[in-house]
């Protein structure tokens, strides 16, 4: 019985967590964010009556300015690493290192796709006026990927035509709602293990190293496949396979990668938990 009320008890605690001020700021930047990129694109269809897809996050998280600064708001969400706070010595004495380490994954795991769908539930919230659920796709948005309207729009991220030809509507929402939670859930188990390793210095300053990655390694000129190694670059849909076009990876390579990159920062967590002091 005591073990299930200390359960209950994490699990009130990860959800105040999730629900507490830190993630209230956060909703905040990804909500002003969004709108700063979206309102061109939502002024134009409310003027012309003219539907387009929820999809369209798809295409603004491709933007390279725009995933940045959705990154350093997943990084100042996940700051706080390990979760030492007063509050959790109680659960770190009776649960002993290993769990509590354990404990922190799953909250990293859960909490990426919550900001994921965070992000996903704000861009429809946005987009209200005139986004529309259709199995094919919008007219606008064909008219974005075929001409230059876009920028005569001012519109800030491009509608890839490719994107249109090989994904459906709800294929390319739900492909890429989970690249963005793996994403989310990398950079949070990332940023634990340096914390853990090092310092949360240490942490902060790997994470927004690998969120600049894309560009760092697209500095020479000639050197640009291995853009695609960056885990970051995998959440947009540009960067996906479709065809034959075999320089960019695919759902495979994609998912196995996080899966590994998690597991070794997970490792090397509970490697590190063992032989260190926690001081409260």
């Amino acid at each position: 019985m005591r073990t299930w009320t200390l359960y209950g008890s994490m699990a009130r605690q990860a959800l105040n967590k999730i629900l507490g001020f830190r993630c209230l700021l956060v909703m905040v930047m990804f909500f002003f964010t969004l709108d700063m990129f979206l309102r061109p694109l939502r002024e134009y269809a409310v003027a012309n009556r003219e539907a387009t897809s929820p999809s369209v996050l798809a295409f603004l998280i491709a933007h390279n300015y725009f995933q940045k600064m959705i990154l350093l708001a997943v990084i100042y969400f996940y700051s706080n690493v390990p979760f030492l706070e007063k509050q959790e010595q109680y659960y770190f004495q009776r649960l002993g290192r290993r769990r509590f380490c354990i404990r922190g994954f799953f909250y990293i795991l859960i909490s990426g796709f919550w900001l994921s769908a965070a992000l996903w539930g704000l861009s429809l919230l946005d987009m209200a006026p005139c986004v529309r659920f259709t199995r094919s796709w919008d007219r606008l948005s064909k008219t974005l990927a075929l001409t230059s309207a876009g920028t005569e729009l001012q519109l800030h991220f491009g509608i890839f035509y490719r994107a249109i030809e090989n994904f459906t509507p709800l294929e390319l929402c739900l492909y890429s709602f989970v690249t963005l939670a793996l994403c989310c859930s990398m950079v949070g188990m990332l940023m634990y293990a340096f914390c853990l390793l090092f310092h949360r210095v240490a942490a902060v300053s790997a994470a927004s190293v690998v969120a600049m990655l894309p560009d760092i390694m697209t500095r020479p000129r000639a050197w640009t496949y291995p853009v695609y190694l960056s885990p970051v670059s995998w959440v947009g849909c540009d960067s996906w396979r479709s065809g034959y076009d075999v320089e960019k990876p695919d759902f495979v390579y994609i998912f196995v990668a996080y899966g590994f990159l998690l597991f070794l920062f997970g490792a090397l967590s509970l490697w590190r938990s063992k032989r260190i002091e926690y001081t409260g």
